[in-house]
């Protein structure tokens, strides 16, 4: 790792050093510097600032592009669920942490639930038809303008850090997924939705998880300027303090129980994919060598060696990464004081 001093980080302010000089930028021939804080343990991009053009770019052919195409996979596929919430559940952990959490915060459907930064707006809409009070916001009015043809008018077009001024304290339960990795001024936006919140209320926030990889790996996230940081659990808890949130993560084990154990059966841990995508040695799970004792019994039984090393390894990572996924699940709570 370069010791090269590098900018300060946007959120302790501490001085950075340089990680990975001219990295490729999401559009080309666009370059970046990744540069990484000791304190807070967040790798960010430099320069810390979003692009606007580029979302432009993005929902112009979002269907082209993998990581956008299944938000319109997911817009069609809700409306023609029975559950919504459960599909959205199944599918990936940061809905299963929304669904989880706001029913079991949200037993009687009493609370008022805000999503930031909706997007195409299926998320609401499937908390929604699960019985919550919910509703979206989103800054862009083509994706309000879509989420309401498509869902209602459940959706508000505005600057959540207006929005902040104008319903403090209106909400029980804030939602942002996937949202934090794109923001410039994360800070800002977080006091904001304390300020949207009611004394007690809570934060639902996921974010691509750095510590699910080894702590030498190099911004394995989207390119900047789409993704501008990569946080950890130091990370979050670090902004929690600056913006005067409890905080507490959010434990995956029954959905990976459920997807990568096969109760629902929708990971492939032979591509290395999903939430168990490496060996306590940081190598695939299927690069690793067979289980001993087996040879005779494998040998007379045709896909019984890949079977028996899928069993091995599957339980081997359910006892060592049960509890994390690719994305952080943050809880941040107001204090009931504040």
């Amino acid at each position: 790792m370069t010791e090269t001093l590098a900018n300060c980080c946007p959120l302790c302010n501490e001085p950075a050093h340089l990680i990975r000089r001219g990295f490729s930028g999401y559009r080309a021939p666009d370059t970046y510097d990744i540069d990484g804080c000791d304190k807070c343990d967040l790798q960010f991009a430099s320069p810390f600032k979003s692009d606007p053009s580029i979302y432009d770019a993005i929902y112009a052919c979002p269907d082209l592009l993998s990581g956008y195409a299944r938000y319109l996979e997911y817009r069609r596929a809700v409306l023609g669920a029975r559950d919504p919430l459960g599909l959205l559940a199944s599918s990936e952990p940061m809905y299963w942490f929304v669904a989880a959490t706001t029913g079991e915060l949200n037993r009687d459907r009493s609370k008022k639930i805000l999503e930031v930064g909706c997007g195409l707006g299926y998320l609401t809409y499937a908390l929604k038809q699960a019985g919550h009070d919910a509703s979206g916001l989103d800054i862009s009015e083509r994706a309000i303008a879509d989420a309401k043809r498509s869902f209602g008018d459940h959706y508000i077009c505005a600057d959540v850090n207006v929005m902040s001024a104008q319903a403090a304290g209106s909400f029980d339960i804030v939602v942002m997924t996937e949202v934090l990795e794109h923001l410039d001024a994360p800070l800002s936006v977080l006091r904001s939705i304390h300020a949207l919140l009611r004394p007690g209320g809570v934060a639902l926030v996921s974010t691509p998880n750095k510590d699910f990889l080894p702590p030498d790996a190099v911004w394995r996230t989207d390119n900047p300027p789409v993704h501008l940081a990569w946080y950890s659990r130091t990370s979050l808890r670090e902004m929690a303090r600056r913006t005067n949130f409890h905080v507490r993560f959010a434990d995956f084990s029954v959905f990976n129980q459920e997807q990568v154990a096969g109760i629902g059966g929708r990971r492939d841990l032979a591509s290395g994919s999903g939430a168990f995508r490496l060996s306590p040695s940081n190598q695939p799970l299927d690069a690793l060598p067979p289980p001993r004792g087996t040879a005779s019994l494998v040998d007379r039984v045709p896909g019984l060696r890949r079977l028996l090393r899928r069993r091995k390894y599957v339980r081997r990572a359910l006892e060592l990464y049960a509890p994390q996924s690719e994305v952080l699940g943050v809880i941040l709570e107001r204090p009931a004081g504040s």
